[in-house]
């Protein structure tokens, strides 16, 4: 057991990025990977986690690329950063800071409190039992470590749920 974390460890190392977009204010963290391809927005608060997937993109009129979804827009002002969550009242710009453990750590919990909703969300709609199992170690490494979500990858935490429906 002791080396599968040590090996996760080292992986986790190898894979993080150097730098990350960051926002702060007293009650959020925003965080944006610059090397996804598709951005995805980890907005993390006391016990909230949501990712908010930009899918729609423009170009403003000083060439600038915007990214959008339902809820959230990233854009540049002034040669920098920033994003605007309708929904949360946010807004802040996004400053890119070295990637630490502690980010990770943060990144990590979000990521975990995003997939407890999405279970929640499917469970509530069929109304089961299913009891969510937060180990969503894997998951989080196969999301940090791939730029892009496509070619119908599908979580464990999303499959340990369709797999009891069974």
């Amino acid at each position: 057991m002791e080396i599968i974390a040590v090996l996760m460890l080292l992986i986790n190392q190898q894979h993080a990025p150097s730098t990350i977009l960051v926002g702060k204010t007293f009650l959020w963290n925003v965080y944006c990977d610059p090397n996804k391809e598709i951005p995805v927005i980890e907005i993390g608060g006391i016990k909230y986690g949501l990712h908010d997937s930009l899918l729609i993109k423009k170009v403003d009129g000083l060439g600038n690329v915007i990214y959008s979804s339902n809820n959230g827009i990233l854009y540049k002002k002034n040669n920098e950063f920033h994003y605007k969550n309708a929904l949360l009242k946010i807004e802040m710009p996004l400053r890119s800071t070295p990637y630490s453990e502690r980010i990770d750590a943060q990144r990590k919990n979000i990521y975990a409190i995003n997939a407890y909703n999405e279970v929640h969300k499917l469970k509530s709609n069929i109304n089961t039992t299913y009891v969510f199992n937060w180990n969503v170690d894997s998951d989080y490494m196969y999301y940090k470590n791939n730029t892009s979500m496509g070619g119908g990858y599908l979580p464990n935490y999303l499959k340990k749920f369709y797999d009891s429906l069974k």
